[in-house]
């Protein structure tokens, strides 16, 4: 079972399986068959009707933005760092390649419900260690975003730049959305954030 950061997939999971409960935010079948097929128990982490509803808005906000950006740009890749068990290659449309990419322990579970074929690729990589971005495969025309959800927070301010920077020179130019923390926020989760139950740590 999955422990520390890795764990931590299974909140905006849930969050995405019961979002058809508060309407139409999102709808993502994949999440309510893992929530039911994963054999971990989510009822030992404290969750909230609002946490829910949270984790379904951010993945159809960010959904909205790659579905804009591949509307913009036909046949782009998508590299989607710390993925989880996200199904957003099912749910958004219109990319050539789609690179979802996670530690390894992430990515052998979510082998179980996810098969790779000619447009989709899992790749296992620790995003704070040089060299994985040169793995993927891009020719120097194709329009890049790279998509994460739920990671940055995870990364220190230098990670962070590290990253950013290793993106930049990789790609030339990509679109980079990507969700963040206030520093208020990253305070006020020191003292209560379902997270730290995990042993994950927010640091950015």
């Amino acid at each position: 079972m999955l422990k520390g950061v890795s764990e931590t997939l299974y909140i905006p999971l849930y969050g995405r399986a019961s979002a058809r409960k508060y309407g139409n935010i999102i709808e993502d079948p994949m999440a309510e068959r893992i929530v039911r097929e994963s054999g971990y128990d989510f009822d030992k982490n404290t969750r909230s009707r609002f946490l829910d509803i949270y984790m379904a808005i951010r993945a159809a906000a960010i959904d909205r933005l790659v579905a804009g950006f591949l509307e913009r740009n036909p046949g782009a890749l998508v590299v989607h760092m710390g993925c989880g068990l996200d199904s957003r290659e099912l749910r958004v449309k219109g990319a050539s390649m789609w690179v979802d990419v996670d530690l390894p322990e992430v990515i052998r579970s979510r082998a179980a419900f996810y098969k790779e074929n000619d447009g989709y690729c899992m790749l296992s990589a620790d995003v704070r260690q040089p060299g994985w971005l040169d793995r993927i495969i891009a020719p120097p025309s194709v329009s890049v975003a790279v998509v994460s959800e739920g990671l940055s927070m995870y990364l220190s301010h230098e990670e962070n730049i590290a990253l950013m920077k290793g993106l930049r020179q990789r790609f030339g130019r990509c679109e980079y959305i990507f969700d963040a923390y206030s520093e208020s926020a990253v305070k006020w989760s020191k003292l209560k954030n379902p997270v730290n139950k995990m042993g994950a740590v927010i640091k950015w």
